[in-house]
């Protein structure tokens, strides 16, 4: 399964992270009262808006084509001694199957615009229905865009330039109709990576009797469209985001006659499999396996699959690449913890709102594990037993933090790689999950585990197998637990399962 991602919930940011979070699992409970509040407390304040009415949509989600749920939308304009203000309301509420789990997802969010739809202030919440779920707040501050979550606290250089994306089709050609083909790059500020982003908008049809049709890209997202479907005034008429087979679309609806909660909700356990062709294989038998990858989107390339066990060389023909997998032997024996000076491995014993490796519960179980141990392997081999020993691999939530599935003791892969993640970087050692593609029952699946540094990097796998990790598998990227804008390989690769690429098992022994 893919790796719980922070949520962005307004515009093209809440249809992409719709996509992520329909093959993501997890949930968070009681967050800690966060270190930056009284920096909070210096953005600018949400607006009363008194006396003014919001204008209220409600619209129809819908997943493959099938209803989903329902998103409400409010917005009021104001004047306040700043100036002219944007304030918009969002409750969005989707319900799909995956893997047999119902997932019952709840967005909310609070977005402050001034008069040229360009962001000052920002709130979300992403949840399970009756969880808490993990929140961020974000806000210009002077010359800076601060961006909280938990206990981090990113900086970026505010971009007045940058605007609010869910107002890219009043923005795109103010005042007059585009020519069909022409193109506009936009900057906006997207929460998953706190930081400003490039956007893309073409003009696929415009007509001033039937409408405009605009298309918008995200640069580190390839392999997702979001297509605008507008009335003559630019009203939406639909608008669906679409990353390989899947897609999620918005449909303006007519005051309560969309359900919240869908009467059959959609089925979504097929994306997550990857039929294999070639020689079979067994994940617990094989010592190496080479895979032919075919259908690759262009803007994936062999060394995006480099990693511990794994490499890459460029295939036998365009949009193939050939994969090299070996089960890894123990490494050399290190001092536990392991000397770590590099900023880039230091970086990676640091807590974050989904890894709380400081807090109190996390780092005495670490304490607890790692007692006596002969070496820095050992010492990680002991919380990848306690792991896969001690969490119901099961259940899966949405959105979860290590801290919450320490405490629930539930929770699947990617809940397992986080806690794995966070205990290994209490006990001081690095550690980073990892998203990729596991074989299971002759096919390949949406999967997470850990990478731990003993020295030198070694793969651990809290759910599934024994303790050596299987090379039946495809290592696609590295995962942030944190806040952070260098995520464009990750969306890239884990959308490689809904791309259409298909995978050959050339050897196997």
């Amino acid at each position: 399964m893919a790796a719980a991602r922070p949520v962005h919930v307004h515009g093209i940011a809440l249809a992409l992270a719709a996509l992520a979070a329909l093959l993501a699992a997890g949930c968070q409970e009681d967050p800690p009262a966060s270190p930056h509040a009284a920096l909070l407390a210096t953005l600018e304040p949400w607006p009363e808006c008194a006396g003014v009415a919001p204008v209220r949509t409600e619209y129809q989600v819908l997943i493959q084509g099938k209803p989903a749920g329902r998103r409400v939308l409010e917005e009021r304009r104001c004047d306040t001694p700043r100036g002219a203000r944007r304030l918009f309301d969002l409750r969005q509420r989707s319900v799909y199957l995956r893997r047999g789990d119902r997932l019952d997802m709840e967005v909310q969010a609070r977005v402050l615009d001034d008069a040229a739809g360009r962001v000052l202030r920002y709130h979300e919440r992403a949840a399970q229905t009756g969880t808490q779920g993990l929140e961020l707040d974000a806000g210009r501050v002077g010359d800076e865009m601060l961006t909280v979550r938990g206990q981090e606290l990113r900086r970026v250089p505010f971009e007045a330039a940058g605007v609010d994306d869910w107002l890219v089709p009043e923005l795109a050609w103010p005042g007059r109709l585009p020519r069909p083909g022409e193109r506009l790059k936009l900057r906006a500020y997207t929460s998953s990576t706190a930081s400003f982003t490039d956007l893309e908008v073409v003009a696929l049809e415009a007509d001033p009797g039937r409408g405009l049709v605009l298309e918008q890209t995200l640069g580190a997202e390839p392999s997702t469209r979001l297509r605008w479907e507008l009335t003559p005034a630019r009203g939406l008429r639909r608008l669906v985001a679409t990353t390989g087979v899947l897609t999620w679309e918005l449909r303006p609806a007519a005051p309560g006659q969309v359900a919240e909660v869908p009467a059959e909700p959609v089925d979504l356990t097929d994306l997550m499999r990857l039929e294999l062709s070639g020689r079979p294989l067994d994940p617990d038998r094989q010592d190496f396996v080479r895979f032919l990858l075919t259908r690759l989107p262009d803007s994936v390339k062999a060394a995006d699959f480099e990693g511990p066990g794994q490499r890459a060389l460029p295939g036998p023909a365009p949009g193939s690449v050939v994969i090299e997998a070996w089960r890894l032997p123990p490494p050399p024996a290190t001092a536990f913890p392991p000397s770590v000076r590099e900023p880039a491995l230091r970086s990676l014993l640091e807590p974050t709102a989904l890894a709380q490796a400081d807090h109190p519960e996390i780092a005495e179980r670490a304490r607890a594990l790692t007692r006596g141990a002969a070496d820095a392997w050992e010492a990680a081999h002991r919380l990848r037993a306690w792991v896969a020993a001690e969490v119901d691999g099961s259940l899966g939530f949405a959105f979860a933090s290590a801290l919450d599935t320490l405490r629930r003791k539930q929770g699947d892969c990617s809940e397992m790689a986080l806690l794995l993640t966070a205990l290994a970087r209490a006990a001081g050692i690095p550690a980073r999950p990892v998203y990729g593609l596991a074989v299971s029952d002759g096919a390949l699946i949406s999967h997470m585990w850990t990478e731990v540094w003993v020295g030198e990097w070694r793969p651990l796998d809290a759910a599934l197998g024994a303790e050596h990790v299987s090379p039946a598998r495809l290592r696609l990227a590295e995962t942030s637990t944190g806040l952070s804008d260098d995520e464009s390989r990750y969306q890239t690769m884990s959308g490689l399962i809904l791309s259409g690429m298909q995978v050959l098992v050339e050897e196997a022994r």
